[in-house]
């Protein structure tokens, strides 16, 4: 299916109140965005995904 193509998304980390942004909270948030990060570059590596298809984050 070369001419599909994956519509971009984004995660959300949801939390009842800012408040409740706690360190614990932001380790888990950038840990999963690292792990996010290394799957788009395995992926890439690998060549079933182009870097277009995936831009890289602009917070990162």
């Amino acid at each position: 299916m070369p001419e599909y193509k994956i519509s971009l998304t984004e995660i959300w980390l949801v939390l009842p109140s800012r408040q409740l942004i706690s360190p614990a909270i932001r380790l888990i948030r950038d840990e999963l965005k690292q792990h996010i990060n290394e799957l788009r570059t395995q992926l890439i590596a690998s060549k079933l995904l182009a870097e277009e298809e995936w831009p890289q984050d602009k917070e990162v």
